[in-house]
């Protein structure tokens, strides 16, 4: 299942674009690493493994999650790399 966004009424493409380009991407509420929004190649990079709803260190492992809060709540940004396998390629 992939939840959706309502684009605004000033850019009504906004979801197909971001469904549409080619690098994964996910909106994340930090508050619970719930998945809000993910477009279809990180669902295909990062799926949720037994449950539909899992959250993204669930889905991501070695995402540290206190760290990541500690630096969201400075207003700094988090960088985590990670990989991912699609058959037999690494990403």
């Amino acid at each position: 299942m992939t939840p959706s966004i309502t684009a605004p009424t000033t850019q009504p493409h906004l979801e197909e674009v971001i469904r549409g380009i080619s690098l994964g991407l996910a909106v994340v509420d930090a508050r619970d690493w719930s998945v809000t929004f993910e477009n279809a190649k990180f669902f295909q990079w990062f799926p949720p493994v037994e449950d539909a709803d899992a959250t993204l260190p669930l889905r991501m492992a070695g995402l540290d999650t206190a760290k990541a809060f500690e630096r969201l709540e400075k207003g700094r940004p988090y960088r985590f790399e990670t990989e991912a396998k699609l058959g037999a390629r690494t990403i």
